[in-house]
């Protein structure tokens, strides 16, 4: 009897905990949110982030230039990770992605997901 009540529980905690880790990774200094000058000046390769701010421009294929007003970043975006609005220079976003520590250059975000939070170009 006992051990029937303990799988879904445990099937429970199964889906929640990876959520958990998700969230306790996305966390910058602190708890609060990371900017991007934060992130340039301290690393951490492969941990997830969520910033605001603006694409800046297009720098190459899938290789854009982000600003959340503390410095700027390279971001990687594939084309299927954009909404399908319009997204200009002072269109503020949302993006999630990991960080790509690099050697030989500047830290970089692999994005995945692309929100848009409100359209500038009116």
């Amino acid at each position: 009897m006992l051990r029937t009540a303990l799988i879904p529980i445990a099937a429970a905690l199964a889906v929640c905990l990876p959520g958990a880790a998700l969230l306790a990774r996305s966390s910058g200094p602190h708890g609060g949110v990371p900017t991007v000058a934060q992130i340039l000046k301290d690393p951490k390769d492969d941990s997830v982030v969520r910033l605001r701010g603006t694409i800046v421009r297009q720098v190459g294929p899938k290789r854009y230039v982000f600003s959340d007003g503390t410095a700027q970043i390279d971001v990687k975006i594939k084309s299927k990770r954009f909404p399908s609005q319009r997204v200009g220079d002072r269109t503020q976003v949302e993006i999630t992605g990991e960080v790509d520590k690099n050697l030989r250059k500047a830290p970089e975000l692999d994005v995945a997901s692309v929100q848009i939070l409100l359209d500038g170009s009116n």
